[in-house]
């Protein structure tokens, strides 16, 4: 049985196999809407909710369950409270990172604006998308790609990047230009599309609001959060 902050469903039990009226069951939910089979790995964010009262209900009985977006809770409609046991990531910082390439950290080339291996990304970018500093990362899957896709109205930039959940010590930002020197982020120029946790990593998706007509460029930046 599954649930999700804002959202009402249903999830039969199937009795048998193992399962019999009055069992204890629990109910986990995510960040993310799952579906369908999930395996939750070890760094998933999620959320396992259960109560001594909560039992498999018998053949033709049901019980209802409501999730309450504005405290993070998620009760039984009976009122009654629900423990939880929440699975996070352990944040990993600039320097935990650096120390696993560089020794000693304070380094010259473990600085977050050195390139040590000189491709077009700093230290602090390669941590962001979780690459490695000392080899060539330009075709790394974690690398930002940006296409132009069709929808109406015309046609839009849309990037793509897959990072690190745990990297959470920079702040990650899209931006469009028309003219390569004035940049601008946020609702009014780019429209986040998807974002799913998967195997520990975010995957995103945005979209420029503006129709790529003309000249038309968009870009990801990264900013220390420390």
């Amino acid at each position: 049985m599954a649930g999700y902050h804002g959202v009402y469903g249903t999830a039969a039990f199937t009795l048998g196999n193992g399962i019999d009226a009055g069992d204890k069951f629990a109910v986990i939910f995510f960040d993310n809407l799952a579906s369908g089979s999930t395996t939750i790995t070890g760094d998933t964010h999620y959320a396992v909710v259960t109560d001594p009262s909560w039992v498999v209900p018998g053949d033709g009985d049901n019980i209802q369950f409501q999730s309450m977006p504005s405290t993070g809770d998620f009760q039984q409609l009976a009122g009654i409270q629900a423990s939880f046991q929440v699975g996070n990531v352990a944040p990993v910082s600039y320097l935990d990172w650096a120390s696993l390439y560089f020794n000693p950290t304070n380094a010259p080339n473990a600085q977050t604006t050195a390139n040590p291996e000189g491709d077009e990304f700093a230290n602090l970018f390669e941590y962001a998308f979780g690459l490695n500093p000392l080899t060539w990362s330009g075709d790394h899957p974690n690398v930002p790609v940006t296409t132009i896709a069709s929808d109406v109205g015309g046609d839009y930039l849309i990037t793509e990047y897959r990072r690190p959940v745990s990297h959470d010590g920079v702040e990650v930002s899209v931006e469009v230009s028309t003219d390569l020197e004035l940049w601008t982020g946020g609702p009014l120029s780019v429209q986040l599309l998807s974002r799913e946790v998967v195997d520990g990593d975010e995957v995103v998706r945005y979209r420029s609001t503006l129709s790529h007509q003309g000249r038309l460029f968009m870009r990801v930046t990264v900013q220390s959060q420390n």
